[in-house]
């Protein structure tokens, strides 16, 4: 069947720009070559054909598809070359739709112009071709992964979502009667007509989500249009009515983003985010970037005050498992998690203020340029999270996986005592697993307690059991004093489910420092390990110390209707910590000793930036810091008995212990 004479019109078009356009596809990176030969008319240029390089089977992304390309020709250039790139990635080209899984159209074609040579008689029992722009191609090869073809970014203009066309099929018909063939149905109310998708239209309704840069531009360019056609007469004379009247009109408009705020950032730490966006990832990690001849405009990222400190956007644990973008942060916090075993500070700060920020997002952040204009997001990390999104995976993570010393420095790291330089060191020296450790390297005595007990120390503990070893402890406590109080700290305050160890808050009303506590601590852990509870001491406060902490391991004896089911009992370790806290300092403790740590880190910047320092001990004012801010002063004691009285002075507002996970 012929195409209709405005289709060809429309393919020709395309045809002759894409000819005259450069022949050099720089998302592809495939050039053509020319050479001069001569002729006996004369010196002319022909170019010269390209051979068609197969890649290897293991690049064939695109084995076992077929795509119809609309014009059906590779007269033009720039096509060819695309035409020619997909088939070196497997993909055959047909020129009959009805063997096509993929119809590949031009980007200056609308979905009408498609459906004008859509077959009269449908596909039959095979599924239609997915429809999409140009574009489509060209990402699965720089993703080197089939992406989802229903994303926004590869429809065509006047194309419908899969979402859209299920929701017109459920539009209610009521009082629509078939009459049988050959009559007209009759409707006691007309069905409710579809809504429309042509943007030029005055009642175009854009669909929810994050708004992108083209959207955001017309938006701008329509304002001074409609103010060219406003005919509407001021009712007085004097030049401000005329201005009342026209910002009355367009009331509703957006307005224009100033220049000058375009060219000074408001941004109170926009000289910091420069810093974690050159950190936010490594040269040999930057993508290959397409380009574009949209000028880009600069973005404002300026936030709050009070919204830059994570304390101030703390919640609950299960606040955002509904966020449209947890796909997004998963990738990234494991990401995160690999620049912490390496020991890579800033690049560890970066990803955690990128997860913070999502983590607020209502809607889902799709693009680079979505990502970038928000706060605490660079370039970088931008690009990462548009390859996350359209390949459900990011390259730099399958990367570092997959790296040779990276399964040993998570089991090394994992073992007790044993930090980011000794595990290195042992990996630089040829060690791979834990049985090498074993015969290999002279371990400490905490050190072989870690490696003896691995997977119990590293299995973690459910709430139900930490309770019950809470209560072993505070029966045994209770005997001796019945004035002391003991606290578990850490994720089992916080609301967790599981944890990793239990931290044990120790203190008594009346106390004002630690040497009032330690005689009970001692007499304590020595009656917890005559009753075989506590079977290793790991650590201990360092001699000349406060003598303010014990760190061992402890086992849950046998308990009536708790770990009596199973026939063979076998006492499991379980790490465990005692902190000794005078009552005067205790709400300075609380606060230290429950995390999370992000929120705590926080909740000290804040402090700093206020002028004042908080810590374990409590809250002080007027500290005076000398070169490479070395403490002088202890400063000014501010507060540390009240936990809410600190959250309180730093204009925080109080959150539940439940409440502070960031």
């Amino acid at each position: 069947m012929p195409p209709p004479v405005s289709l060809s019109r429309s393919l020709e078009t395309c045809s002759e720009e894409a000819s005259s356009s450069p022949s050099v596809n720089v998302r592809a990176g495939a050039t053509t070559r020319t050479q001069k030969t001569k002729t006996s008319s004369g010196n002319k240029k022909r170019g010269r054909v390209a051979t068609l390089k197969t890649r290897p089977e293991v690049e064939q992304i695109f084995e076992g598809l077929s795509f119809f390309y609309i014009p059906d020709n590779d007269i033009a250039p720039v096509r060819r070359l695309r035409i020619n790139r997909a088939k070196e990635f497997g993909a055959e080209w047909t020129r009959d739709m009805m063997t096509a899984t993929h119809v590949i159209v031009e980007k200056k074609l609308v979905y009408k112009d498609v459906e004008k040579l859509w077959p009269k008689d449908g596909f039959g029992d095979r599924a239609p071709p997915k429809v999409v722009n140009e574009d489509y191609p060209l990402d699965c090869i720089q993703f080197r992964a089939i992406v989802d073809p229903g994303q926004k970014k590869y429809l065509l203009d006047g194309q419908v979502t899969t979402e859209t066309k299920d929701k017109e099929v459920l539009l209610p018909t009521s009082g629509v009667v078939d009459s049988g063939p050959g009559t007209k149905s009759k409707a006691s109310s007309l069905p409710l007509k579809p809504q429309h998708h042509n943007k030029r239209k005055w009642d175009y309704v854009p669909p929810r989500g994050t708004p992108s840069q083209g959207e955001e531009s017309s938006l701008m360019k329509s304002l001074p249009k409609a103010n060219a056609r406003s005919k509407t007469p001021p009712k007085k004379d004097d030049e401000l009515s005329e201005f009342i009247s026209m910002m009355q009109e367009f009331k509703d408009l957006p307005l224009d983003v100033d220049e000058d705020d375009d060219a000074q950032s408001t941004s109170v730490g926009s000289q910091h985010q420069v810093d974690l966006d050159q950190g936010s990832g490594s040269e040999n990690e930057r993508p290959s970037k397409r380009r574009s001849s949209r000028r880009v405009r600069p973005t404002n990222k300026a936030i709050t005050f009070k919204d830059r400190f994570a304390c101030n956007r703390a919640g609950r644990k299960d606040a955002g498992q509904d966020n449209p973008n947890a796909r997004t942060i998963e990738m990234l916090q494991k990401m995160n998690s690999y620049y912490e075993r390496v020991n890579d500070h800033w690049r560890t700060l970066a990803y955690r203020k990128a997860i913070g920020t999502l983590k607020q997002q209502t809607v889902k952040i799709t693009t680079e340029e979505e990502a970038y204009r928000l706060p605490s997001i660079g370039r970088r990390l931008a690009q990462k999270i548009e390859e996350i999104v359209t390949t459900d995976k990011l390259k730099r993570l399958e990367y570092a996986e997959e790296e040779p010393t990276n399964s040993a420095l998570q089991t090394f790291l994992k073992i007790y005592g044993v930090g980011n330089k000794v595990a290195q060191q042992w990996i630089a020296q040829g060690w791979r697993t834990l049985d090498d450790i074993k015969q290999h390297v002279k371990l400490t005595p905490s050190q072989m307690v870690g490696v003896e007990h691995y997977d119990d120390l590293n299995t973690r503990i459910p709430r139900k059991e930490v309770t019950a070893l809470g209560e072993v402890v505070k029966r045994a406590a209770a005997k001796m004093d019945p004035m002391v109080q003991l606290i578990i700290g850490g994720s089992y305050r916080r609301g967790a489910e599981s944890s990793h160890d239990i931290d044990f808050i120790v203190t008594k009303p009346g106390t004002e420092s630690v040497a009032h506590l330690k005689s009970f601590l001692n007499t304590l852990v020595a009656q917890l390990e005559r009753d075989e509870f506590l079977v290793a001491r790991l650590a201990s406060s360092r001699a000349g110390s406060d003598g303010s902490k014990w760190h061992g391991c402890c086992v849950l004896p046998k308990i009536k209707g708790l770990n009596d089911d199973d026939e063979e009992y076998r006492p499991i370790w379980r790490r465990i910590d005692f902190l000794l806290v005078p009552e005067v300092e205790l709400g300075a403790a609380l606060i230290y000793f429950t995390g999370n740590d992000i929120f705590n880190r926080s909740m000290r910047l804040l402090a700093s930036k206020k002028g004042m320092r908080l810590n374990q001990h409590g809250l002080y004012r007027d500290v005076l810091r000398g070169p490479d801010r070395v403490k002088v002063t202890e400063g000014e004691l501010v507060e540390r008995r009240d936990e809410r009285r600190i959250f309180e002075i730093l204009g925080v507002t109080w959150r539940e212990p439940w409440e502070r996970w960031c």
